[in-house]
């Protein structure tokens, strides 16, 4: 068991046809703590981090310019669309009356013309949930935040892959909701995961050190072919423990 303030990882490393396990404790301090970090390299180990449910709709106050999602707004349409025409979304959301209203009403204003709107706001800054409390993004200098923008990428349902200051619009949504195409069987992880490894490929292309440590849940990793990313690259994904 660690000691408070470090948490115990347990990894399985893919390279080639190669796997192990490894194990790793972590600082806390040392994830929350990052301004030393050079915020223009773009060949550190990249990241990937699943959404949150929860979001912080105030307005974003940060002084550092925002970009647009671009792994694939085709997509990204097609499934706004698609929700846009459910009605009942308690039962499809698995949601209670309260949270199903607000869900609706983030559907209803949700914008298809764009995402560069008045009410969208750098998803790092909107997702509120237990991981993204812990990052203290509010707290982060700009170095890190650019850091950020370099070697995180979130897997999002409704986006694919965003990069931390990528603009989103409120919305719910899981990647591990059925029922949202008229196809039942299409499930979203399937309909992201060519677009979002293509992505991350992208992204990792040119780098020197092609390292993925993956952070997310596996409903969000399912999204990722790992065998799809660029020869060379060592996938890792973690496994946390608690107690």
């Amino acid at each position: 068991r660690p000691l408070d303030g470090w948490i115990l990882m347990f990894g399985v490393v893919r390279l080639g046809s190669c796997v192990c396990r490894c194990r790793v404790f972590v600082s806390l301090k040392s994830l929350s703590s990052m301004s030393c970090l050079d915020r223009n390299t773009d060949g550190g180990i990249m990241m990937i981090l699943s959404p949150a449910k929860s979001l912080d709709l105030s307005p974003y106050k940060g002084s550092l310019e925002t970009t647009l999602p671009e792994c694939d707004m085709v997509k990204t349409l097609q499934v706004a669309k698609a929700m846009k025409k459910h009605n009942g979304l308690a039962k499809l959301l698995s949601a209670s009356p309260n949270i199903a209203k607000t869900a609706s009403e983030y559907w209803r204003n949700f914008r298809q013309d764009g995402h560069d709107v008045e009410d969208s706001k750098p998803c790092v800054y909107t997702f509120s949930g237990a991981a993204y409390q812990g990052l203290q993004i509010n707290a982060c200098s700009d170095d890190t935040v650019l850091y950020l923008q370099n070697n995180l990428r979130i897997i999002d349902p409704l986006y694919g892959a965003l990069r931390p200051l990528d603009k989103i619009q409120a919305y719910r949504l899981e990647m591990a909701t059925k029922g949202v195409f008229p196809n039942k069987d299409l499930k979203l992880n399937i309909f992201w995961k060519e677009s979002v490894t293509a992505s991350l490929a992208k992204d990792l292309k040119d780098r020197p050190n092609k390292i993925v440590l993956n952070v997310a849940s596996d409903e969000y990793s399912s999204a990722v072919d790992d065998s799809g990313l660029p020869s060379g690259t060592v996938y890792v994904k973690v496994v946390f423990l608690d107690g």
